[in-house]
């Protein structure tokens, strides 16, 4: 059974029944959908049984600068298809991460779950705090890239607990207005001073300053929209940059600060676990569609492979 479970979190439940046919001559190929019941069968099992966690001694220090201090969850959301009487397309799913320390060491055990339900937040949350040995004392960080269901989770955490908005996502809202500085027009050579003083005011911490001076050069181009290409697409660009460091305003911290400290600034590990946990069997070359249900479980089974 555990044989089936791996194989059918790994590939298409009928791919993965016949290569149980061909090297196992009690298994027929066309029990493909025996083989998806002990899947999910097995993600019910590691769902709904108790997780039984060993007494851990707490580990912060009292050195302010150890980086053990600061649990950190980095996490990310992903999109499947949804089965089509079920209504809509695709719904959501949750991937991330919960660890100790700075950038570069672990970044925590892995979790998975369909849906972006608070209880669901909230009871995996506590979960991977007591994996941590966390015992009401410490720093809590969240890393997200701003979607409202994962802003909440700062809320459910024990306080004090902070949310941070990704950097790697500031920074693709960022580049494409850099690419647009080598197509500038000689009329605007300042162009490419200004976007590096938005990135500065960002990276340093100060969205109030950074908002104000992509207002000073919306207004600047303001008068070319209408008859400069290059305006019109530089002003749509930045229009977007503005919409979205405003609705995260309260999120952005000196990230130059932490990244000096050693600290994470982003969430490029719940981004690799996407790929790697979701992407890879539920979307990328996949021509099903999966109920929330059914993924559920499978996220279960396939996270704790991983």
């Amino acid at each position: 059974m555990e044989l089936s479970a791996r194989l059918g979190a790994k590939l298409p439940f009928r791919e993965a029944s016949d290569i149980l046919a061909t090297f196992l001559p009690c298994h027929l190929s066309h029990e493909f959908t025996t083989l998806r019941h002990r899947a999910i069968a097995i993600g019910k099992r590691l769902w709904h049984e108790q997780l039984d966690y060993t007494d851990r001694p707490q580990l912060e220090l009292p050195l302010e600068g150890d980086l053990a201090r600061e649990v950190v969850f980095t996490v990310d959301t992903a999109y499947i298809p949804l089965v089509r009487h079920w209504g809509g397309r695709t719904f959501e799913a949750v991937v991330g991460h919960c660890g100790r320390g700075g950038r570069g060491g672990s970044a925590g055990p892995l979790f998975a779950f369909e849906g972006t339900h608070p209880a669901e937040l909230k009871e995996t949350a506590a979960l991977a705090l007591k994996e941590q040995g966390y015992a009401g004392r410490g720093e809590i960080t969240v890393i997200s890239d701003g979607a409202e269901c994962l802003k909440r989770l700062a809320g459910m955490l024990p306080q004090p607990a902070v949310h941070i908005l990704d950097w790697f996502h500031i920074s693709m809202k960022i580049q494409p207005l850099a690419q647009m500085v080598l197509t500038a027009p000689e009329r605007h050579r300042c162009f490419e001073q200004d976007i590096d003083r938005i990135k500065w005011r960002i990276w340093n911490g100060q969205p109030k300053r950074a908002l104000a001076m992509i207002s000073s050069v919306r207004k600047q181009l303001s008068s070319e929209i209408d008859h400069c290409v290059w305006a019109m697409r530089a002003d749509r660009l930045l229009e977007k940059l503005q919409t979205y460091i405003s609705r995260n305003r309260s999120s952005i911290v000196n990230y130059a600060e932490r990244y000096r400290a050693g600290q994470r600034i982003a969430t490029s590990p719940a981004e690799a676990s996407v790929n790697t946990l979701v992407a890879k069997r539920f979307v990328k070359k996949q021509q099903m569609r999966w109920s929330r249900t059914g993924a559920h479980y499978l996220l279960k089974v396939r996270a704790a492979m991983l």
